[in-house]
């Protein structure tokens, strides 16, 4: 079985893939890739390539629209489907029946061990709360410009109504002071030309020809 995967892997060496010295590390080794794959190994993911080696523990994950086949130790393969992903037990796995792809819910599966355990509902609820949200933000915004608006619109009505009330008192000050002059002046001259009509009488009082008139 081991000169099996030895001579897949100075098969895939010979195309610059792998090494031949490392050949019997390997619990299995990546074949035929199509789309996107992810070799995980305890807390790092990397992108697949084909005849990378997988030793035990590694995870290999097809996201969406992704494929991989997997060929190992003992010369037994696997295809990995999208949205799926393989745990490696050991270089036995596959002959023993426990080379079983488990489905994803693509990169973000939480077994993947790169993303949160949240759901990708939560993700959605929480897209759609931060769009209404902004909305509602931006209705309360508009709402706060209109009654801002309105507010400064009444102050400034306001404001001309006071300084036409001024103005209106300011004319009405004026005509009366002028009414007042006029009034002044011409009871003046009334009273001039009654002292001026007394004298003369007085003057030519009792006298009735020249040459007192």
């Amino acid at each position: 079985m081991r000169r099996k995967i030895k001579g897949l892997v100075v098969a895939l060496a010979a195309m610059g893939y792998v090494s031949v010295s490392v050949a019997a590390d390997p619990a299995a080794v990546l074949g035929k890739i199509e789309g996107r794959v992810l070799v995980g190994q305890q807390d790092t993911t990397v992108t697949a390539q084909e005849g990378m080696r997988l030793f035990t523990g590694a995870r290999v994950i097809a996201v969406d629209g992704g494929s991989a086949n997997v060929v190992f130790a003992d010369g037994c393969a696997v295809n990995l489907p999208q949205n799926s992903m393989l745990s490696i037990t050991g270089p036995g796995q596959c002959t023993a029946g426990k080379a079983l792809a488990a489905k994803t819910e693509g990169f973000q599966h939480p077994a993947i061990g790169q993303s949160s355990r949240i759901p990708a509902w939560a993700w959605w609820t929480a897209g759609f709360a931060a769009v209404a949200g902004g909305a509602i933000w931006i209705a309360n915004a508009n709402e706060s410009d209109d009654s801002s608006s309105t507010q400064q619109a009444a102050a400034l009505a306001q404001q001309r109504a006071r300084e036409d009330e001024a103005l209106a008192q300011a004319n009405a000050a004026r005509t009366n002071a002028l009414a007042a002059e006029q009034a002044a002046q011409t009871q003046a001259i009334a009273t001039a030309n009654a002292a001026a009509l007394a004298r003369n009488q007085q003057r030519y009082q009792g006298c009735s020809s020249p040459p007192c008139l």
